[in-house]
């Protein structure tokens, strides 16, 4: 049986694993890595040393899930009708 994690619990850890992020999202934990690795979501952080490391604070974590990549400097705004 798989593990659903809640909110609450997200948000409760400092740093949730790729893999527990995969689960709390319905995404393959690689999917989440490659979004970090490439700066393309806004809830964590991916640094290359030896190897990746990687930070994902429970509570962006969460915020994403409900809210999207709010406030993502690396997202172009969408172009207004008036544009």
């Amino acid at each position: 049986m798989e593990t659903r994690y809640t909110d609450e619990q997200i948000a409760s850890m400092d740093n949730v694993s790729p893999e527990i992020a995969g689960k709390y999202l319905g995404l393959n934990p690689q999917v989440i890595r490659i979004l970090l690795q490439r700066g393309k979501v806004n809830f964590g952080t991916a640094v290359k040393l030896r190897r990746y490391v990687y930070h994902i604070p429970g509570p962006a974590l969460v915020r994403y899930k409900h809210y999207g990549n709010v406030g993502n400097e690396n997202e172009k705004p969408k172009e207004s009708a008036d544009s």
